[in-house]
């Protein structure tokens, strides 16, 4: 039986207009006439050149720069790491090479790099040009990320059939450069049709903060006027001023301030009241508070406010600084997936270095870490053989989000033997486990031995007699094993209690002794 293709003509072709499935048909929207985007809608903000000195403007007032700190400082406090593709020699060899590249680059300062893209969020977009260099060893190196000032953006390259714009084209010092997209690291928040501009924060504070500037503006004219009070001259009937009297007394009155050259002469016959816009009283600070309250809740940073004004409960502040912490992740996995898809392959790539799966940058999560939280869900896990406490990777991972130096762990067991302790009464020495180790005990006499037990380890490990990595896996194992006790009647809840926070207070000073090389 024959089938035949209907989208195939008898002699072979393909009927005309009528494209193929691997071929684009429609186009994103974007509106770009000449490289220039036309996408802006007020006036205020057209051409570009214009809405970028206006954005700086921005980043000059108070309360949004301290938006944009709350949002930054703990991004660039926290941590990078390289995540190896794989486990042979040669993945371990490309985290070397890209962690010298990226983390540890003599020619720039990666903090400084992520300080610059961190614009993206304001602005809309950051770019950044990757320059190469070949070294001693044969192999093209990272020579710099070069920040490409926003401000120097002239226009860009016509999109390809899937509406990216190829190349970006600035203009400096009366010269005009191009480079590719390839070339350069490009950061886009919030960019509709693939818009490469992106739509910046700024974009939407414009609104509030040209209200706020201009209310501020107003107010500190109405405390000069004396709070909106104009001195009006009243001219005599009958009497005939001169233009020169005239003249005089309007730049009396326009220069007529609240300040220690307050005073006026007037010619005869002239009288001086002050006068009032109306009857209505406006509180022009707590109009402006408002709309200061409206740009911190553009990023979820009301919290910026609690304790200078007289709301918010902690339930709230709770809340919202959960919704901010995902806002930050959210800004971590735009930039992560930046550099893992537009830099670390291009690097490999340049180097012909063929990798299944080359590494990957990560960025651990920005805040404190809550030592006591993450000790109990560590132990939770541990106890439900979920992960296993000796998997070196786990444990480097841990090292690292409590802050402590980096060691490189061996691959046999990595759970040492706790060295010689003091006997208690009692108690089996000899014993791993918490729940033989005092099988002897019960109720208050095993809550006291616990106790005792816990401050025997912390003694030891700051006498330096015994590693800090095994104090913390004894008093750890406490942990499960007390939930077994309850469960066998032998404590109470309110002994557990006791035991738990007398096992967190433990693990606390142990890992507070971080200057310790493990």
């Amino acid at each position: 039986m024959t089938t035949t293709n209907r989208n195939v003509r008898r002699n072979g072709t393909r009927p005309r207009g009528r494209p193929t499935s691997n071929s684009a048909i429609l186009k994103p929207g974007l509106s770009i006439w000449s490289g220039q985007i036309k996408e802006e809608y007020l006036q205020a903000l057209k051409p570009w050149s214009k809405a970028i000195k206006v954005y700086h403007e921005m980043q000059d007032d108070v309360v949004i720069g301290a938006l944009f700190e709350s949002v930054q400082t703990p991004l660039l406090a926290s941590p990078f790491e390289i995540t190896p593709g794989g486990d042979s020699s040669e993945d371990l060899k490309a985290v070397d090479f890209l962690e010298k590249n990226l983390l540890k680059n003599p020619h720039f300062e990666w903090s400084s790099h992520v300080e610059d893209m961190l614009e993206f969020l304001s602005i809309g977009f950051a770019l950044s040009e990757k320059v190469l260099e070949k070294q001693s060893d044969g192999l093209l190196h990272l020579r710099d990320l070069i920040p490409i000032g926003q401000d120097s953006l002239y226009k860009w390259g016509d999109p390809d059939e899937f509406g990216l714009v190829t190349s970006f084209q600035q203009r400096v010092d009366s010269h005009t450069h191009t480079a590719p997209m390839d070339k350069l690291l490009h950061f886009k928040f919030k960019g509709k049709h693939r818009d490469p501009q992106g739509r910046g924060i700024l974009r939407s504070l414009y609104r509030p903060w040209f209200f706020k500037k201009n209310l501020e503006a107003l107010e500190a004219i109405g405390v000069e006027r004396d709070v909106g009070n104009a001195p009006v001259a009243t001219l005599k009937e009958g009497v005939r001023y001169s233009q020169a009297d005239l003249d005089k007394l309007q730049a009396a009155l326009e220069g007529f301030r609240m300040d220690e050259a307050l005073y006026v002469i007037l010619p005869g016959g002239i009288e001086l009241k002050p006068y009032a816009g109306g009857n209505k009283v406006y509180d022009t600070r707590l109009i402006i508070r408002d709309w200061q309250h409206l740009i911190r809740q553009r990023f979820f940073a009301d919290f910026l406010s609690l304790g200078s004004e007289s709301v918010g409960t902690q339930a709230l502040a709770r809340e919202m600084t959960t919704f901010f912490g995902l806002a930050l992740r959210a800004i971590q996995e735009i930039m992560l997936s930046v550099w893992n898809r537009q830099l670390i392959p291009w690097l490999f790539k340049w180097n012909n270095w063929e990798l299944e799966n080359p590494p990957t940058l990560g960025w651990l999560k920005p805040g404190e870490t809550n030592i006591q939280s993450l000790a109990q869900s560590y132990t939770m896990l541990v106890d439900s053989q979920l992960i296993d406490v000796n998997d070196p990777e786990l444990r480097s991972k841990i090292r690292g989000q409590l802050g402590l130096r980096k060691k490189n762990i061996p691959d046999e067991k990595v759970i040492a033997q706790p060295r010689p302790m003091r006997a208690l009464p009692g108690v089996d020495n000899n014993s791993r486990a918490s729940e033989f180790r005092f099988a002897d005990l019960e109720g208050s006499e095993l809550v006291e031995t616990i106790v005792e037990f816990i401050d025997s380890i912390i003694g030891s490990v700051l006498k330096g007699t015994q590693d800090v990595d095994v104090g913390i896996s004894e008093i750890s194992q406490l942990h499960s094993d007390v939930i077994n006790m309850e469960r066998n009647n032998r404590t109470t809840k309110e002994e557990k209690s006791t035991i738990s926070h007398k096992v967190s207070d433990g693990i606390n000073i142990l890992v507070a002794k971080s200057n310790i090389t493990l």
